[in-house]
């Protein structure tokens, strides 16, 4: 990853997606249409920076991540997407921007996903199309959350937040041999949900979200895209010095060990693998000081 020399940036990541969209869920299915996913994240983006000065045509760096599960494991396609704090322009070495209309994104990207959509799937797509704006006058769903992010933040977010499982070890409770128990804190109320399913039922739920091959998960966008003459005046942010993931797990070992969570021992922290204390880390951690009320519909800031 890389980030821009002047200055050094935060940056800030949201999640898009087609919440309560109804029938999107079972039309975004194939590549080709969840590639509309990705491309309407970079048209709204693109075009609100270039909005900003269109002499100056201001160029951000940005991530985008599919992800097509939500907690519950069912079929939920949405984009988060890592932001700059700003963008590079023509002649302005860079212009920092740190509020972002939170309704412009809302609209702007129900507008640009429909229209994408429409394109791809032709006049059997209008009455669906007219449907969900009578339906979702508000756009559809956007969380935002600020973030003080430090490039060494930002580089262990990316890391274990991109290679997220649709699932971890620590969410399935048990396994008899022909059920499977796991459990998920429902999204509208973080109400704990337990869920027993036939083990069958439960690969197939883990299945639908393998991507075809060649299929990209992960894109990159604007400053952050290869091949750029910009990227003269970048510099990594990538440390030399770095923490290896034998190494985050022994400091995390030691740490649960003298505080087990709420439920376990000392002793079966011990005996776990490096990879089940990563992923109970981060589960432990996936939502921390993330709170939709945050942010009005006027906007929000990057503190």
């Amino acid at each position: 990853m890389y980030d821009i020399h002047y200055p050094a940036t935060k940056s800030f990541n949201f999640g898009v997606g087609i919440k309560r969209a109804g029938r999107l869920f079972d039309i975004i299915g194939q590549p080709a249409l969840l590639n509309c996913l990705f491309s309407a994240v970079n048209s709204v983006i693109s075009r609100m920076f270039f909005k900003i000065n269109k002499s100056q045509r201001f160029t951000p760096g940005f991530i985008c991540v599919l992800h097509t599960f939500g907690r519950d494991l069912k079929w939920n396609p949405h984009i988060h997407c890592l932001l700059s704090e700003g963008g590079a322009g023509a002649s302005i070495p860079w212009r920092k921007v740190d509020h972002f209309n939170y309704r412009l994104l809302r609209d702007s990207f129900q507008t640009t996903l429909l229209s994408e959509l429409l394109s791809r799937l032709g006049d059997s797509f209008k009455k669906v199309k007219s449907s969900i704006y009578a339906n979702h006058k508000n756009g559809f769903y956007v969380r935002a959350l600020p973030n003080k992010c430090e490039p060494s933040k930002v580089i262990k977010y990316i890391g274990r937040y991109l290679g997220r499982p649709v699932i971890a070890a620590s969410r399935i409770d048990s396994y008899d041999g022909d059920f499977v128990t796991f459990h998920y804190n429902r999204h509208e109320d973080e109400k704990l949900i337990t869920e027993t399913v036939p083990v069958l039922d439960f690969i197939s739920m883990l299945t639908q979200h393998i991507p075809e091959k060649h299929f990209k998960m992960i894109r990159y966008y604007g400053l952050y895209a290869r091949h750029r003459k910009s990227d003269l005046k970048l510099h990594r942010a990538i440390s030399n010095e770095y923490i290896t993931e034998a190494q985050l797990a022994k400091e995390l070992r030691e740490k649960y060990m003298k505080n087990p969570p709420e439920g376990m021992t000392s002793a079966e922290v011990r005996s776990m693998s490096d990879d089940e204390l990563l992923d109970m880390d981060y589960f432990f951690h996936e939502f921390d000081d993330i709170n939709d009320d945050d942010f009005g519909e006027e906007g929000f800031y990057i503190f």
